[in-house]
């Protein structure tokens, strides 16, 4: 009942800001049932582009960072525990991989558009809508140069937090990759130590730690 109705609450106030920026009563119910689920399918043919509003994009981009957040997470932020929520791990690396890229791609297109402005909005709403895995659209990411494509394609292949709507491989599953390999890295120096993986504060059993290599073993061959 909870995840239910945050979820409904979500929808609703997306809704409303939407019409708040003055898009149709039936393109903002539409398009922000696209975006809860994170599914990507608009009322138009150029997708968000055709609103051609920067106050629609920034809301559309809001809500899709937010529902590729894990509901518990977002349960936490909401009941006011936003102290114990900022400690996840997952999210932390969540949005630092989103407003990463965002830098890295604003300083990389700024020579395709005529102002820093317009950068930040196009790069902001294309690592929105791919860490999300949504797939709204607003600009055409073959006219910008190679690093920020990479960046792109890298952000849709990992994808969003666990327990979202979102898809992807995951950030926990990423998180747990990094650190098996880190950890042997470390045991071709110090063969005979005793590490143990921590997610979330927590030790990781090696069973688990097997699945998930098995598993991002199988997603990047298909």
């Amino acid at each position: 009942r909870i995840m239910y109705g945050m979820y409904i609450a979500l929808t609703t106030l997306e809704i409303i800001l939407l019409l708040i920026g003055k898009m149709p009563l039936f393109d903002a119910v539409v398009t922000t049932f696209a975006n809860a689920g994170t599914g990507g399918f608009s009322v138009m043919n150029a997708s968000i582009a055709a609103y051609d509003s920067v106050y629609i994009e920034i809301v559309i981009s809001i809500f899709m960072i937010i529902f590729g957040i894990n509901f518990g997470i977002l349960y936490m932020m909401i009941t006011g525990n936003i102290i114990a929520a900022l400690k996840s791990e997952e999210l932390r690396w969540y949005l630092g991989i989103i407003f990463a890229s965002i830098a890295v791609i604003t300083i990389n297109i700024l020579n395709v558009y005529d102002n820093i402005g317009t950068a930040i909005r196009n790069a902001l709403f294309a690592v929105a809508t791919l860490a999300s895995s949504t797939g709204f659209v607003t600009a055409d990411f073959n006219e910008w140069p190679p690093l920020s494509q990479i960046i792109l394609v890298f952000i849709m292949f990992i994808g969003s937090c666990a327990g979202s709507t979102g898809g992807g491989l995951k950030i926990s599953r990423l998180i747990i990759l990094v650190k098996s390999g880190l950890r042997e890295i470390k045991y071709t120096f110090q063969a005979n130590a005793v590490y143990s993986i921590r997610f979330e504060g927590k030790p990781l059993e090696n069973d688990t730690i097997r699945n998930i290599t098995a598993y991002s073993i199988i997603y990047i061959m298909m």
